[in-house]
């Protein structure tokens, strides 16, 4: 809902505090509790009507007379400070509000993360119960609810994962998936987390920053992972055979030529051999401690028999990482056939179901595969499919159109490599032949017309290839 729509309406019509009311309970419902619950959370008092500066214990916005005890006591709004005076005494709980906080994450799923946290976390469960926050929110009975609540929206959204599912792929816009999953309660993939944290270890030393990759993980869990990776023996503070090139960066040589005298061995003259000669050696390079991580042999072996989550990560983000690794497992062949074989099956479910998102992410990551195993006949094919859609979507709902970009960027450069390696001859017979690739009746573009469009994107030097001008004259 966007809160600068009602502002804009209040200017226009003077609704009197009355109106206003109404107004609120038809197009906000019960959501105010959330949002003035994060509000809280983070320190920032807004009114949920007019955006303006709010101090919720005084009840009413002076700027447009929306009364908070109109939708909740002050006696809530003080439970709600105990809260947070619990969250600013607790370090753990402080990260995840600042990590949710910046990235803007959704009310309720906010402060969902931050119950699930005290609720599975023994000691923080002491210390809520402790400060009789039971009493504001009892942990039992909520997560009780949430789970008569899943029950009921079940058949609803089959995608749906129980509250319990700790679902570590479930990744924005991930829920494409071509078989429901039975028995999903706790299931646990954690190793395509596993594997981000440890490529983000490896590119920036520093095991804390690399617990922000990992999306759509509450934070204790975050700091679980981290706290296994270390006892399992995959990340070090000290050196080792497998890091010793990148850890020898930050020692100077004063203390290299030391520790090889400790040892006994007569060092040689400048850093680069003496860097090469710990190397060759025999010697305990654990005795050489930083603070920053580094992986371990454990790691580099672990990354090697997982690279196809590399994979995934690169092409398939977009489909369910389980439903991917369940059809993988029962394929022979390459990752990038395997894959090319599993997004066809999902393109036949996107055209069936006519979602537009649905297509356009099946054909972008087919288009991508196939570029990149060098597949350029299909790549055309699915590229000039994308374009044929994005300049007639008529399965996109339509109060998305004003944001449509018929002629998308990554799409018109694919189509400019290939008309530089088939012709723009070939290209047309590719566009003809696929053409009414969906078996619309109508168009909301003549076809000349999208050919003449995309012929001067493909001859155009410009960035924006004239989207808005197109979306104006043919979509708006």
């Amino acid at each position: 809902m966007n809160y600068k729509i009602i502002e804009e309406e209040n200017n226009k019509k003077k609704l009197t505090n009355e109106e206003l009311l109404l107004k609120i309970h038809k197009d906000f419902g019960d959501f105010e509790y959330t949002k003035i619950f994060k509000n809280i959370l983070t320190h920032n008092e807004t009114c949920p009507i007019c955006l303006k500066p709010m101090h919720y214990e005084k009840s009413i916005c002076k700027n447009c007379g929306f009364d908070i005890e109109d939708i909740f006591s002050l006696k809530d709004v003080k439970d709600m400070k105990k809260i947070q005076e619990f969250v600013e005494n607790n370090e753990s709980l402080k990260k995840q509000v600042e990590y949710m906080t910046e990235r803007d994450i959704h009310e309720d799923d906010f402060i969902h993360d931050m119950y699930t946290e005290i609720f599975f976390d023994e000691e923080l469960r002491k210390e809520y119960e402790k400060s009789h926050l039971n009493e504001v929110c009892d942990l039992d009975e909520y997560f009780d609810w949430l789970i008569e609540d899943e029950k009921e929206n079940d058949d609803v959204n089959n995608a749906e994962i129980d509250f319990c599912e700790i679902d570590f792929c479930k990744l924005a816009d991930n829920n494409y998936r071509l078989n429901q999953r039975e028995n999903d309660d706790l299931i646990i993939p954690v190793d395509l987390n596993k594997y981000k944290y440890f490529k983000s270890i490896e590119e920036t030393n520093d095991d804390e920053l690399s617990l922000y990759d990992l999306s759509f993980v509450p934070w204790f869990l975050r700091e679980k992972i981290r706290e296994l990776s270390f006892e399992e023996g995959y990340l070090t503070h000290n050196a080792t055979k497998e890091n010793w090139h990148d850890f020898s960066k930050s020692q100077n040589t004063k203390k290299l030529k030391e520790f090889l005298r400790k040892h006994g061995v007569k060092p040689l003259q400048t850093k680069k051999e003496v860097v090469k000669q710990i190397f060759d050696s025999d010697l305990p390079l654990n005795e050489f401690e930083s603070e920053k991580t580094y992986l371990t042999k454990n790691a580099y072996d672990y990354l090697e028999e997982y690279e196809w989550i590399g994979f995934y990560r690169k092409y398939l983000i977009y489909f369910d990482f389980l439903d991917f690794f369940d059809y993988l497992e029962t394929r022979e062949g390459s990752i990038e056939e395997i894959s090319l074989e599993y997004i066809e099956k999902h393109i036949e479910l996107a055209i069936e179901s006519l979602d537009y998102d649905y297509i356009i992410k099946s054909y972008t990551t087919k288009s991508k595969i196939c570029h990149k195993i060098n597949y350029l006949e299909d790549a055309l094919k699915c590229d000039m499919r994308i374009l044929i859609l994005n300049m007639n979507p008529i399965c996109l709902n339509y109060n998305f159109y004003q944001w449509h970009a018929p002629l998308d960027i990554e799409n018109i450069a694919n189509l400019k490599m290939l008309k530089s390696k088939f012709g723009e001859k070939r290209l047309l017979e590719t566009f003809n032949e696929n053409w009414n690739f969906m078996g619309f009746k109508s168009t909301l573009i003549p076809k000349e017309e999208v050919w003449n469009h995309l012929i001067t994107a493909l001859n155009s030097k410009e960035q924006n290839h004239g989207s808005r001008k197109i979306r104006e004259k043919y979509l708006i």
